[in-house]
């Protein structure tokens, strides 16, 4: 009778050890999409105003705080923000009020210059601690269409 119960006791450890597992697993693959999402916004814009990288004409970095926001412009008046903040990446449309996107713990965005396109190449570099406090991190390049030399 006392293995028996060991027995079952080993089980639903066992049981249990595979639930919080595939938990952690599935938190992971949301974080991961989610992040991929939030990336491809920065990248192609979103709808309701947000244009994206893709079609800013420049990007300017400015650091305050320990916070660094990328600023990315259109010309004229159109701007949009996206910066990371007490663990959440945020985004502000012409200064106005900031969106939480997704958890995150880093944003880059840097020109990468390319033999072919010296100018306007640019990597977008997005990070996150998983549950277990492992390293995510989702990285694309784009090019800026419409390219304004400073």
């Amino acid at each position: 009778m006392v293995s028996l119960g060991v027995i079952a006791g080993g089980i639903l450890a066992y049981l249990n050890l595979g639930t919080r597992t595939d938990r952690r697993i599935q938190t992971q693959a949301v974080l991961a999409q989610d992040m991929s999402v939030a990336l491809n916004r920065i990248l192609d814009g979103s709808g309701g105003g947000y244009k994206g990288l893709r079609a800013a004409a420049s990007v300017h970095a400015a650091t305050a705080g320990g916070v660094t926001r990328y600023r990315l412009e259109y010309g004229g008046m159109w701007e949009e923000e996206y910066w990371v903040e007490d663990s959440t990446l945020k985004r502000a449309l012409n200064g106005g009020t900031e969106e939480r996107m997704v958890r995150a713990t880093a944003l880059t965005i840097q020109k990468t210059p390319s033999d072919s396109d010296p100018e306007s190449m640019y990597e977008v570099t997005l990070e996150a601690l998983g549950t277990g406090g492992e390293p995510l991190s989702l990285t694309a390049q784009v090019r800026l269409r419409n390219y304004v030399a400073p």
